[in-house]
């Protein structure tokens, strides 16, 4: 099986929907996203972790990020296709409009 990493993005319209759901609905968001993680069984290399804020460094110096992204998720699976399938029955797309997901191949580094 091949590594993949699935990071979790969002625009300002999402973050702004994310800042006003009530604590109810961030229970049964994370509910979702725990019911995601348990189905994926050995698909599932690390459940990852969310992130905030930040900047973008490169060799034109400091920017911000165009598309934040807002956590991350490693699975393993055949082939892209099936990590794009994967990726796609993941609540982040149903609970915040204008959030999206990159499925993105990783390897370890020797």
């Amino acid at each position: 099986m091949k590594n993949y990493i699935i990071l979790y993005k969002v625009n300002d319209k999402a973050k702004k929907a994310m800042s006003e759901i009530t604590p109810e609905e961030q229970q049964e968001s994370m509910k979702q996203w725990h019911e995601w993680r348990d189905n994926l069984g050995q698909h599932l290399v690390d459940f990852g972790s969310m992130y905030f804020g930040g900047k973008c460094l490169s060799s034109n110096g400091l920017s911000e990020l165009e598309t934040p992204d807002m956590g991350y998720s490693l699975i393993q699976a055949e082939s892209i296709d099936q990590a794009i399938n994967l990726a796609s029955t993941h609540p982040h797309l149903k609970w915040h409009t204008g959030a999206s997901i990159d499925v993105r191949e990783y390897f370890k580094m020797p």
